[in-house]
């Protein structure tokens, strides 16, 4: 995590931004969005976490979840996600959605980061000082992940939404109306 906090910072850093960002990030993406306004508050504007894996989430299920052949992921995604992968493998969609996953379990430190389970400290999300956006899947496995931030968190917005880990592909519309209208106030 530690690694991707420095490799943003570096990157809005060389892109010379003078203002404070707003800062969304899904699933891993959101743990890094966190822990970067953790260290750089200044840096940030607004946050929107989606659906973060944080402890206590069982990081271990994502990990089995990453590791098994196609055809067992298409048959567990969400029902809304399934027309998305064809266990044949001929849609472009199915194929990118294929390659994402194998992408995320062998190419990259996921599986490892995931294993380390960062965590941000209660003390510190208790005082993180910025309006945020937590979005949560009602089916998801991270929900009680998004109920501790909610809890600790104390400028914040919760919204639920009846999907599960993959909010952005199985609930778009609501997803994007909701982080729009979060970012549009004020």
């Amino acid at each position: 995590v530690e690694s991707q906090v420095e490799d943003l910072r570096a990157l809005l850093s060389a892109l010379a931004f003078e203002e404070p960002v707003d800062l969304v990030g899904h699933s891993y993406g959101a743990v890094i969005a966190l822990a970067f306004a953790l260290e750089y508050t200044a840096k940030v504007r607004r946050l929107v976490l989606v659906d973060p894996p944080l402890p206590p989430t069982d990081s271990g299920a994502v990990l089995r979840f990453l590791g098994q052949p196609p055809e067992t992921i298409a048959a567990s995604l969400p029902e809304s996600l399934r027309g998305l992968m064809t266990t044949d493998g001929t849609s472009r969609r199915s194929r990118n959605l294929e390659q994402s996953l194998r992408f995320l379990a062998e190419e990259t430190n996921l599986p490892a980061a995931l294993a380390e389970a960062w965590d941000a400290p209660d003390d510190l999300l208790e005082s993180l000082p910025l309006p945020t956006l937590l979005l949560g899947g009602t089916e998801s496995p991270c929900h009680v992940a998004v109920e501790r931030l909610a809890a600790l968190i104390p400028d914040h917005r919760l919204v639920w939404i009846k999907a599960g880990h993959f909010l952005p592909l199985e609930a778009t519309a609501e997803v994007t109306r909701e982080i729009g209208a979060f970012l549009s106030d004020g």
